[in-house]
């Protein structure tokens, strides 16, 4: 009988867990369309923020020399500071080790019993992997003005002049940024941070940067203004699809 109940308790304690497990399973999907618009509007406020950051760059004036932002970096005439991003690293490309790759074909002859000499020949070839990007150097600070982005940490100083900018391109999901100039024969760059405002933060301001040189603001900011209302029109959807999914509970 004691048996009985140790073994329906337990069977009651394991239902009580699944009945737990399901129920906080289904919560968490019930408030998926809650998380998505929490996402959407972090979003949109953060693209709001760039878009006064476009507002306060172009406040600047080259020949105002009584505004400038606090910075370390010594600047060239007519340079203004726009940002100093800290705890930044350096990358450049290094090329991997080469592998080689082949077969080897021959015969084999038996001299004895469990020994046997083999003859033939092995053919391969050298493959070099394409160059990878290594972290160089570690904590160092990022400076972005209207001529160039400066680099400068315990361990090495990079310059890149927007002059001679050839491209450069984000990846958002790895939080790198590369940089291709034409007194450099390889792209080299920084790897930042993978959250995503802090990453989206750090690329505009590359991608400011580059705009205030080439005098092309307005067109950055037009891309973010479409930014910015395509996300308030996601915003709005998704309030009307948590609001309907309410209005049907209700009613059951």
């Amino acid at each position: 009988m004691q048996d009985m109940i140790i073994q329906g308790g337990l069977i009651l304690s394991i239902i009580i867990c699944i009945w737990i497990i399901v129920d906080q399973t289904l919560d968490w999907f019930r408030d998926a369309p809650k998380r998505e618009l929490a996402i959407l509007e972090k979003r949109y406020n953060t693209t709001r923020d760039l878009i006064s950051y476009i507002d306060k760059i172009e406040g600047y004036s080259p020949e105002d020399d009584g505004y400038q932002e606090a910075t370390t970096l010594s600047l060239k005439k007519n340079e203004r500071i726009l940002v100093d991003l800290h705890n930044i690293s350096l990358i450049e490309p290094r090329r991997p080790p080469a592998q080689y790759r082949g077969s080897s074909s021959g015969a084999s002859f038996r001299i004895s019993k469990g020994v046997y000499w083999r003859v033939g020949s092995y053919r391969g070839e050298r493959i070099q992997l394409p160059d990878e990007f290594k972290i160089i150097a570690e904590g160092g600070t990022l400076h972005l003005t209207n001529l160039r982005a400066v680099y400068i940490s315990q361990m090495k100083n990079r310059e890149w002049v927007w002059s001679k900018l050839l491209s450069y391109e984000h990846d958002f999901q790895q939080g790198l940024s590369i940089i291709h100039v034409s007194n450099r024969q390889k792209g080299s760059g920084f790897s930042h941070s993978t959250i995503e405002d802090e990453t989206a933060f750090i690329c505009f301001a590359i991608d400011a940067s580059i705009a205030y040189h080439n005098e092309k603001l307005d067109i950055l900011r037009d891309t973010m203004e479409r930014k910015s209302k395509d996300l308030l029109g996601e915003i709005t959807m998704k309030k009307s699809e948590i609001s309907d999914t309410k209005t049907r509970r209700s009613k059951r």
